[in-house]
């Protein structure tokens, strides 16, 4: 894995009133983070402090992203923001709830992570982002580092400093192995952009590394650069991963943006049909169903269509239009109508999230959404 190049802490933590500097937590390019405990409210906070000295416009990316954090609706899975100000020349400060798990970064390198642990995140996250892509943002920056963990063991989507509007961007803003090839090409972001990285992190959860890495084990940055422009995603080997999964997961990581799913919603409802084929798995299908491609369950006979029943398959165009479950025959749909009903009724998030008016983020309403899913 090509080594991370982030530059040390370059700065004192500054003097902020009502909080107590703890300890550093981490750097980026442009900012330090540091653990405070805010006096009032007795309780540990991070907060990200711009550094001028490391980038000019260090600054003026923790102004724009306190202002892309204002535009976005209140998310159960989206870091929030408590507070914001300026500690003197140069030194302006974002105040964040303090997610004590870690990030998906510390998960790579100490644990293999399951196929339902990988869908029950990725549902999250892409739910997150679907409110995120609702409010005409794009994150630009999705990556293990910016997925932080909380106590309970919740991912938060974080680090907005790159953030756009998805009608146009004045820079390029990568970190390559998780990157897609419009944006090593230098073209504009969209929807598909934060895809294409969601995707890559929970590729990497399954494999421990980012899927080129893992597949092709670049030994420098632009020869890992070259081979996401150039090569096919790697297949991942879990035999336990369903071949429906990593079918949707190589959809949404597509060369052209095109070819991916049509928007975030699209990948969030696969993500989550997904999420409950394999979770009920082992308690909902009969032990003689044929299960989804990929997916191996005991059996004492092997399923072998009724004599005189048409085993004529669909044409190739309806294969193409229908998702990777397609494959999953009726006689293990029908065991989980019940579970699904209640799932779809509980709401999810995805379908609708209400655009939010342009107030401070301390007084935005929680979006509530409703969503409905349409099983072909």
């Amino acid at each position: 894995m090509i080594k991370n190049t982030s530059p040390p802490l370059g700065s004192e933590p500054p003097t902020i009133d009502g909080f107590t500097f703890v300890r550093p937590i981490g750097s980026g390019s442009t900012a330090n983070v540091y653990l405070y405990r805010q006096l009032d409210r007795n309780r540990p906070v991070a907060v990200k402090v711009g550094n001028v000295a490391r980038h000019p416009q260090a600054s003026a990316r923790i102004a724009h992203e306190a202002h892309i954090l204002g535009l976005l609706p209140q998310h159960p899975h989206i870091l929030p923001l408590l507070a914001m100000g300026t500690a003197g020349p140069g030194l302006n400060y974002l105040v964040f709830e303090y997610a004590s798990g870690g990030n998906c970064h510390s998960l790579l390198r100490t644990r293999e992570t399951s196929c339902a642990d990988m869908l029950r995140l990725g549902v999250k996250l892409a739910d997150a982002l679907c409110a995120v892509h609702r409010a005409g943002i794009v994150h630009r920056d999705i990556k293990p580092g910016n997925v932080l963990i909380t106590a309970a063991g919740e991912p938060m989507l974080a680090d907005f400093g790159t953030a756009c509007s998805v009608y146009g961007a004045d820079d390029a803003c990568y970190s390559i192995p998780w990157s897609a090839p419009e944006s090593l090409a230098h073209r504009k972001p969209c929807e598909g952009t934060d895809m294409y990285s969601l995707a890559a992190l929970l590729y990497a959860l399954l494999a421990g590394a980012s899927p080129f890495e893992y597949g092709y084990r670049p030994r420098s940055s632009a020869q890992l650069r070259s081979i996401i422009l150039s090569q096919p995603v790697p297949p991942l080997n879990r035999p336990d991963v369903p071949e429906p999964v990593e079918l949707l997961l190589r959809r949404a990581m597509a060369k052209n943006p095109s070819d991916r799913f049509p928007s975030m919603t699209d990948f969030a409802l696969e993500l989550r049909r997904a999420d409950l084929l394999v979770s009920s798995k082992r308690t909902m299908l009969s032990p003689v169903a044929e299960a989804p491609t990929g997916m191996a369950i005991s059996s004492p006979r092997s399923a072998v269509p009724p004599r005189g029943r048409s085993t004529t398959r669909p044409g190739r165009a309806d294969r193409n239009r229908r998702s990777p479950w397609h494959k999953t025959p009726m006689a293990a749909l029908s065991a989980i109508p019940l579970l699904l009903f209640l799932i779809v009724l509980a709401g999810t998030h995805t379908d609708s999230v209400q655009m939010p008016e342009p107030v401070h983020i301390l007084d935005a309403e929680e979006s509530n959404v409703q969503a409905r899913m349409r099983i072909s």
